[in-house]
């Protein structure tokens, strides 16, 4: 072992000296003596002979000095450095830090949060509740309650007055009566009185009753029904209720305060009800009840036909459908008590009356805003376009309530989709009857007949047919 240490220590040696610059001489003696002093120190039995000196430094150090210094040490520092230096640092560096930093980042925030929130809250809490609240809760409380509440409350209301008491029809004898009353004094339906004593106070005076029992006997011998029975009642309003009505209802209109006598229809608190003011004199409200009852009807009977405004053909054909009723009630009111509807005063503003009202016929055929005159042109056009009513005016000089109830229910049957060219067809045909029309009406003047009647209150009955 020393000898070998001493050998690796000549080498260095030889090394550190041919760096420097130390000639080859110099080097062989530094060795030598070097050499020579530690065999001299080392213990050993036999010592070598002096011969043996040179080659054992010579032959031993050059090979270990090329061999062994220069390649081990290069080799084992070069490789094994850069490989794991190298390749940890960069490959692992940027895999985990940025594949999995951008990845559960968005996946597990975007995901997790909005699914599995409203799922396990949505589902578990709206099925689980309404099932057993609304089922057990909805079923037996409800379904007991309206269905009996309902049932008695909503038809006993409108079906037990017409029902369970027929409508008894006033006698001759009544009818009459009550119709010379409205003839004679022909008073406000309904107004304010003031009523002095020993304290003065305002009292209403009503005659609704008057008014209502001759418009529902009228309406009962034509129709042989009553309103009430066909889905509708009439209201007679005073001056204040109307008012009020208008103002809560219609904002006040004033069309509807001071230019309307009545309309149909109002949804009350009792279904369909027809609207008629009370301020106005007995005849007046009998005539508007029979024109606004026409109206009505056709309201209940066939609502398709109010689904257009008035300045239509649609329009024209519903107050033909109101005319033919109106008269035909007070024409059927009038022959019950003996009173002529077939002749008028042959007077000569009547006869201007009429020049007026056929001349007229050519400027109101296309004024679709004239929808009342239309009207009335209408039903001549519909009796002259039909033989049987034809005939009827030449032999009778006018159309019985009869008749009339059947156009008026002629008009209403008409489907809506045919109502348009249904009046255009009739329209058309205008200018060749203008003179039928005014010598059927003319020959209803008669010199001996008193105005009596209704034609005191209203020249209507005289120019329909």
């Amino acid at each position: 072992m020393n000898k070998f240490r001493l050998i690796l220590f000549s080498a260095m040696l030889l090394l550190l000296t041919m760096g420097c610059g130390i000639s080859s001489e110099d080097v062989d003696a530094t060795v030598e003596a070097k050499v020579e002093a530690r065999i001299a120190s080392m213990a050993t039995p036999t010592p070598l002979p002096p011969t043996a000196t040179p080659y054992v430094v010579f032959v031993t150090a050059t090979p270990i000095v090329v061999i062994v210094t220069p390649t081990p040490t290069p080799m084992p520092t070069t490789t094994p450095t850069p490989m794991p230096t190298t390749m940890p640092t960069t490959m692992p560096t940027p895999m985990p830090t940025t594949m999995p930093t951008p990845m559960p980042t968005p996946m597990p925030t975007t995901m997790p949060t909005p699914m599995p929130t409203p799922m396990p809250t949505t589902m578990p809490t709206p099925m689980p509740t309404p099932m057993p609240t609304t089922m057990p809760t909805t079923m037996p409380t409800p379904m007991p309650t309206p269905m009996p509440t309902p049932m008695p409350t909503t038809m006993p209301t409108p079906m037990p007055t017409p029902m369970p008491t027929p409508y008894t029809p006033l006698t001759i004898a009544d009818l009459k009566k009550r119709l010379t009353f409205v003839f004679e004094t022909n008073p406000v339906t309904v107004s304010n009185i003031t009523v002095y004593g020993k304290t003065t106070r305002v009292e209403e005076r009503s005659y609704r009753e008057e008014a209502l029992a001759i418009f529902t006997e009228g309406y009962y011998t034509l129709t042989d029904t009553t309103p009430e029975r066909e889905g509708w009642i009439p209201r007679i309003y005073s001056k204040e209720e109307y008012n009020a009505l208008i103002d809560e209802k219609y904002g006040g209109n004033p069309t509807l305060k001071h230019q309307v006598l009545g309309w149909c229809c109002m949804n009350g608190l009792s279904g369909l009800e027809l609207v008629i003011r009370g301020d106005q004199p007995l005849s007046t409200v009998i005539l508007t009840l029979a024109h606004e009852a026409g109206h009505a009807r056709q309201r209940v009977l066939n609502p398709d036909q109010s689904n257009y405004g008035n300045d239509t053909n649609y329009g024209a054909l519903r107050e033909a459908e109101a005319f033919a009723f109106a008269i035909a009630l007070v024409r059927d009111l009038e022959i019950s008590t003996g009173i002529n509807v077939s002749r008028f005063p042959d007077w000569s503003s009547m006869r201007s009356y009429i020049d007026t009202w056929t001349v007229s016929l050519r400027e109101h055929l296309n004024n679709l805003t004239d929808e009342h005159a239309r009207g009335k042109h209408l039903l001549w056009l519909a009796a002259l376009s039909d033989p049987t009513l034809e005939n009827e005016l030449k032999g009778n000089w006018i159309l019985s309530p009869e008749s009339l109830f059947h156009l008026h229910t002629k008009f209403i049957a008409k489907p809506a989709h045919l109502v348009d060219a249904y009046v255009s067809n009739l329209l058309e045909s205008s200018r060749d009857k203008e003179n039928m029309i005014r010598g059927h009406i003319e020959s209803r003047l008669d010199k001996s007949v008193e105005r009596k009647g209704f034609i005191k209150y209203t020249l209507d009955p005289v120019i329909i047919p």
